[in-house]
């Protein structure tokens, strides 16, 4: 596989946005990454792979730089058959072995992230790399998470045919959007289960270990498409309104029109009970609408009672 770009960076101490800035220090180092990986090849860039990795790049930064590296390399090689990106740093805590091999987004949604730090938390349950992992392996690729040979850091590698891809992630920061792909991943996760019980288990199982919005909302309205019931209140998350797919998929089309996801299901006002029994008073008062509105039976019994003469009232 023949190299095309090889970039070297060296990251920076602070992570601390300052007041006349427009990014942080992280999202900078994103955009100096994006802007020389357009010296690509357009056909390299409408790979899966490196779909998927522009997609995880901010998270990937955030996590070497939360591990104490302070330069990165990032590779991108390809030949005519696949397309392989690399993106290593060096840092004295590299990702754990139980961690390494083909990165499971199924594992993410179901088991509790290690990040301590609330405000790193509330990024969400492992969805920086779960969602372009997805997306990687139904569009027939793979994210891996390696440690370095020398042992100094941590590689992530991004793999696909290279072939154009006619797809892309949604914006993930839209959280509708985002949410209705979590919600795709859960029920892909549960469909295999046969058993109600074994399903809700699992679902409590995503509730329990999650610390992301998102997750809790995908995985309450899973809940309820699967019969069941209410969502729970153990989680200090208030519920949300159910949403009621449309249609198309929630990987939208490059240079396109995205299709139509979900919509808010409104509740129904309660409409109180009419009584049909007026007088033919009230009738000759609006008779037009008395006419319009009664229903037949109604109609009836008022000409059958009433001693006015109703033959007479314009139609």
């Amino acid at each position: 596989m023949r190299p095309l770009l090889t970039i070297e960076y060296n990251l920076p101490e602070s992570t601390i946005k300052k007041p006349d800035e427009f990014t942080s220090p992280l999202e900078s180092v994103c955009d100096d990454l994006r802007d020389e990986l357009k010296k690509m090849d357009a056909a390299i860039q409408s790979t899966v792979a490196y779909i998927a990795f522009d997609k995880s790049l901010l998270e990937l930064i955030k996590n070497s730089h939360q591990a104490g590296a302070r330069h990165i390399s990032l590779t991108i090689s390809a030949d005519e058959n696949s397309v392989l990106i690399q993106l290593s740093d060096q840092s004295n805590s590299p990702i754990p072995e139980d961690k390494t091999g083909k990165y499971s987004w199924e594992k993410a949604l179901t088991t509790s992230s290690q990040k301590n730090h609330a405000e790193i938390r509330s990024g969400g349950q492992h969805l920086g790399l779960a969602i372009p992992a997805y997306f990687l392996e139904k569009n027939g690729g793979e994210l891996k998470l390696l440690i370095n040979e020398n042992r100094d850091g941590t590689m992530a590698k991004f793999s696909s045919l290279n072939i154009p891809c006619n797809t892309c992630i949604e914006d993930e920061e839209n959280i509708v959007k985002k949410e209705n792909i979590v919600k795709t991943m859960i029920r892909e996760l549960i469909n295999p289960i046969d058993g109600l019980d074994e399903k809700l288990e699992l679902l409590k199982q995503i509730e329990t270990n999650s610390q992301s919005r998102t997750v809790i909302h995908a995985m309450r309205a899973v809940k309820q498409e699967c019969g069941g019931g209410s969502p729970t209140l153990s989680s200090p998350i208030s519920s949300t309104t159910p949403t009621l797919s449309l249609s198309g998929s929630f990987f939208g089309k490059r240079r396109g029109s995205s299709p139509a996801l979900t919509s808010p299901i409104s509740p129904a006002p309660i409409v109180p009970a009419q009584s049909f029994a007026p007088t033919a008073s009230d009738a000759l008062d609006n008779k037009e609408q008395s006419f319009k509105c009664l229903p037949p039976q109604a109609l009836q019994a008022m000409l059958d009672n009433s001693p006015l003469q109703f033959a007479k009232l314009e139609q």
